[in-house]
């Protein structure tokens, strides 16, 4: 049976100038039956409006102008958005289904319980009912005809 992992709240950050932090949340669905799964839910949630500027988390005063001039108009480089130098890896789509791990079940383990081989072999059995008792009355059909 899955377990659903406590929310997750984020340290805060800079983005678009102002602070915020990331609250993830995770939701089962369809909990102890075969096809369960987890949802991961990433929400961005504003800490405080910066006037100004943000650095590291927390809002700043906008007193030196010339940092604009020295770093070709980009006045702090750590507050660039961090998902911009995180492009190598898969992005994160929000309310994305979490990949299997030890803590959840396997995609192999839900595809065995709920394989459609077991519909065809009833499928069969039924076809094969019907043509025996196809057969049974054109035998009867042929006994009253003598």
């Amino acid at each position: 049976m899955q377990t659903v992992q406590a929310p997750i709240i984020s340290d805060n950050f800079c983005f678009s100038d102002d602070v915020v932090r990331e609250n993830t949340s995770y939701t089962c669905v369809y909990p102890g039956s075969a096809a369960s799964f987890c949802q991961q839910n990433t929400q961005k949630e504003i800490v405080q409006y910066c006037s100004n500027s943000c650095s590291n988390g927390h809002c700043t005063a906008d007193n030196d102008d010339n940092d604009d001039k020295e770093r070709g108009g980009i006045k702090n480089f750590d507050d660039l958005d961090p998902l911009f130098f995180e492009k190598k890896e898969e992005a994160i789509v929000f309310g994305s289904i979490i990949p299997p791990s030890d803590s959840n079940e396997t995609i192999s383990q839900v595809a065995k319980k709920g394989s459609s081989y077991a519909d065809l072999w009833i499928l069969f059995w039924l076809f094969l009912v019907l043509v025996l008792i196809l057969l049974i009355l054109v035998v009867i059909v042929l006994a009253k005809r003598r």
